[in-house]
């Protein structure tokens, strides 16, 4: 006996809104497993978009809350928990959409507002992450982090005459660099404003902060924490800044000066690299701290620099010692003053000696006393000479 085709249909359809249904119950059931026992509302008017005009926000061909159930909501879904909703959604053919289209949030948003109809809207400021953590070497500081403040509700969100603020024992390691986040700026639905914040450790040890923000049309202030945690790095110093060098002339060494280099941070130090640079650099010559040095914490080395000009005038040159482990590169100023050789005076002829005068005669008195005349003087020479010859021939002929 053939069975009855109206008979067939109609048992088909039946078996296959059984199975939709076990389908549906299925998923509502694993979303609702999903959904914590102490889901809250959230948004009461985003849910009242939902309740309007579901298909054109979620892309989907179905009909919305409003098309049966009037606005406000009649007595049906007035008040319907988040499980009641995914129970409909189950139960009824004309909802089954709503158990692939919804997620939990939006169902918990839609409970919202059939739990209040009237809500009204209300600005609804969001920041992710609350807490920020920071990271740099001592007395350095980090990179900076932008944190962006958004306006998530429905009405325009305007800050407070001081909206930012840093408290906390810690407070003083956290600054706000840099802001778009003015005194009293009104942050339309949707928008948002920036701020950075950087961190400059002062001690060797974590610090933790807040950062307040503050409102005018909220008062319940946003709290965003603070944690920064210093690292290990190591870190130039030196006893002088600059070297200066007494006039020297060309070609003449200056006697040597020293500079103490010290590793100041809390990690090792490798000298990287030792260069002199200037125009002048090829005056002075360094010793010491060279490349491949490695410093530990609070260990030392000497540059010894000295100065040889190669022309006159001022020279200078800076001295520079740098490491990838370092903070930042130490320099040192160094100068001097290049003097010009004086020039060698022509040779002027000596002239002979003058011949030495004869010896003065001795001079005797006569009369009422005085010099005698030259003259009177060689008389007796010659009268002398002539008496002791003539004694002479007498006492031959004799």
């Amino acid at each position: 006996m053939n069975p009855n085709p109206a008979a067939v249909r109609r048992g088909a359809l039946r078996s296959y809104k059984a199975a939709t249904g076990a389908v549906r119950g299925l998923a509502a059931a694993a979303v609702l497993a999903a959904v914590s026992a102490n889901a809250s509302a959230q948004d009461p008017l985003r849910g009242r978009d939902i309740y309007l005009n579901a298909a054109a926000i979620k892309g989907v061909p179905m009909r919305s809350c409003v098309q049966c159930h009037s606005l406000p909501p009649d007595t049906k879904l007035k008040g319907a928990s988040v499980a009641q909703l995914f129970g409909a959604f189950a139960s009824v053919d004309a909802m089954a959409g709503f158990v692939t289209a919804f997620n939990v949030v939006d169902v918990t948003d839609l409970s919202a507002f059939l739990a209040d109809p009237a809500a009204t809207p209300t600005p609804l400021p969001a920041i992710d992450p609350l807490v920020l953590r920071f990271a740099a070497p001592l007395a350095a500081s980090s990179p900076a982090v932008v944190v962006s403040l958004r306006n998530d509700g429905a009405a325009p969100l305007r800050l407070a005459a001081d909206p930012l603020g840093i408290s906390g024992t810690d407070g003083g390691a956290f600054s706000v660099s840099a802001s778009t986040c003015a005194p009293q700026a009104v942050l339309s639905p949707a928008t948002s404003c920036q701020f950075e914040l950087r961190y400059v450790p002062q001690q060797a040890l974590a610090s933790v902060a807040q950062l307040i923000l503050r409102y005018d049309t909220i008062a319940q202030p946003t709290s965003i924490v603070l944690a920064g945690l210093p690292q290990p790095r190591a870190r130039f110093t030196h006893s002088v800044a600059a070297l200066a060098f007494a006039v020297r002339p060309i070609g003449t060494p200056a006697p040597v000066q020293s500079v103490r280099v010290l590793n100041a941070g809390t990690a090792p130090l490798a000298v990287a690299e030792r260069r002199l640079d200037g125009t002048a650099a090829a005056d002075f010559m360094v010793q010491g701290c060279a490349a491949g040095a490695v410093l530990a914490p609070g260990a030392s080395c000497r540059l010894d620099v000295e100065f040889n000009p190669s022309a006159a005038g001022a020279r200078s040159a800076t001295l520079t010692l740098a490491s990838p482990d370092a903070v930042e590169p130490m320099t040192v100023t160094l100068s001097g003053t290049g003097l010009a050789a004086v020039g060698t005076p022509p040779t002027t002829p000596v002239p002979p000696p003058s011949p030495t005068p004869p010896p003065a005669a001795p001079t005797t008195t006569a009369g009422g006393g005085g010099a005698m005349p030259p003259f009177g003087l060689l008389a007796l020479l010659v009268a002398g000479a002539l008496r002791w010859r003539n004694r002479s021939r007498l006492s031959i002929a004799g």
